[in-house]
């Protein structure tokens, strides 16, 4: 008699539909990728509600800035927020959202502005560094300097 293995391919899909199912909340992905050359650079798995952080240096005051961008359930990028030690030049207007101080630097909650897919230039300078889930991924490391890379988010398909 031939053994059927339909168990471990049941237990598979309840893993990755029960997880997402039980959890309340869909899975999505976050990919990177080198927009000219159509070459996915990063894929990270990240659970709905969670911030991504894209930290740089500003380009004009030379000084740590960091975007903090949230999704909707379409996968849209939208800029929540931002933290920045200095202003001036580029750098938000009162009534652009929430203002705070804390921890000695201006932080921006609220603001709440749809972006879509992002899409924005990597240089050692500026130093993008891409934080999800407190892991850091430095962007400017992966690819030659000035190349164009987006960021998207979509819901993670099933496996079945």
């Amino acid at each position: 008699m031939e053994k059927k293995f339909w168990w471990p391919a049941f237990i598979i899909f309840f893993i990755f539909w029960g997880g997402e199912v039980c959890s309340g909340q869909p899975l999505f992905v976050l990919e990177v990728k080198d927009y000219k050359n159509d070459r996915n650079l990063l894929q990270v798995g990240i659970p709905s509600k969670e911030l991504i952080y894209l930290r740089t240096i500003h380009s004009l005051a030379l000084t740590p800035y960091t975007h903090i961008y949230k999704f909707d359930e379409d996968g849209n990028l939208i800029l929540a927020g931002a933290i920045f030690e200095s202003g001036g030049g580029g750098y938000p207007e009162k009534g652009d959202g929430v203002w705070s101080v804390v921890d000695g630097k201006f932080r921006v909650d609220q603001i709440n502005r749809f972006v879509g897919k992002l899409r924005f230039r990597v240089s050692p300078l500026s130093k993008e560094t891409l934080i999800v889930s407190n892991r850091e991924f430095p962007l400017y490391q992966m690819v030659p300097e000035g190349t164009l890379v987006e960021l998207q988010v979509y819901r993670e398909r099933s496996p079945f």
